[in-house]
């Protein structure tokens, strides 16, 4: 009789171990896709501040609030709030090069 609950106890302790080694390998998975997730919302919010820099920046362009300059590219930084919580955590570095027979060239950076 006692050998009996020996290993039940032994099975029970066995089945408990591969519980809290599926438990933990749920959890690590669970956090890298979270982290995937957040790199790629990162990547989204970089890529549309870009966007937005470079619309914005042409608009002023285009209405005469920014002069073009005949000898230095245009560089410009604005910061964006990707967020809405009212405070501009991301940085675009934008520069527009001088115009050329084949046109102008614009690159925008972004930094968050």
């Amino acid at each position: 009789m006692m050998r009996k609950k020996g290993i039940v106890l032994v099975v029970v302790v066995g089945i408990m171990l591969i519980i809290i080694i599926l438990s933990l390998a749920g959890i690590y998975l669970m956090r890298e896709q979270t982290n995937l997730s957040e790199n790629k919302i990162r990547r989204i919010r970089a890529y549309y501040a870009a966007y937005a820099g470079v619309v914005d920046t042409l608009a002023r362009l285009y209405n005469g609030q920014i002069a073009i300059p005949n000898i230095a590219p245009i560089n410009r930084t604005i910061t964006v709030d990707t967020d809405n919580d009212g405070v501009a955590e991301t940085t675009v570095n934008i520069t527009i090069s001088l115009p050329t027979p084949i046109g102008s060239q614009i690159t925008a950076t972004v930094g968050y």
